[in-house]
């Protein structure tokens, strides 16, 4: 017993926890991780929020199409094609959000619009805005009445 109690003396004024060091050592480690893992991340946005401006692009495109059987020429913006605006923001989320004029609202990662538009034929685009503003690789996104898939920086991995 004697034994017992002298074990847990000695213990007694032993502190528990880390020291500092351990601590600035594991903050070092997890910041080193984060500037290697966010880069990554927002890369992997950026592409992904491109397949919401394909979809919406293809909707718009097809919306064209029923338009011009209708009338024999093609929609100028697309409060003729039933949307709320001349130019609409499109969410990561796929909704979409009318163009008050001001800036591009929270959450909003393309504008789109119709940029050409005649009897013979259409442009339709979406331009990034917000956080998808960073995709370097593709800017602006372009579908065509031949269906013609573009990027303005020209590459040929946006579609």
């Amino acid at each position: 017993m004697i034994r017992l109690l002298a074990f847990r003396q000695g213990h007694r004024g032993r502190q528990r926890g880390l020291s500092l060091i351990e601590v600035v050592i594991a903050l070092a480690m997890i910041g080193i991780l984060a500037s290697i893992a966010y880069p990554s991340y927002v890369n992997v946005v950026v592409k992904n929020n491109r397949s919401v401006a394909h979809s919406s692009l293809v909707e718009l495109a097809a919306r064209q199409e029923a338009y011009f059987s209708q009338r024999r020429r093609f929609a100028s913006d697309l409060t003729q094609l039933g949307y709320p605006s001349a130019t609409i923001y499109v969410r990561n989320s796929g909704g979409l959000i009318p163009n008050d004029g001001d800036s591009a609202p929270s959450g909003a990662i393309y504008l789109l619009r119709i940029s050409t538009a005649n009897d013979r034929g259409y442009v339709v685009e979406a331009g990034p805005v917000n956080m998808q503003s960073q995709d370097d690789e593709c800017g602006i996104l372009r579908l065509n009445a031949q269906g013609v898939k573009s990027a303005s920086t020209g590459s040929s991995n946006c579609w």
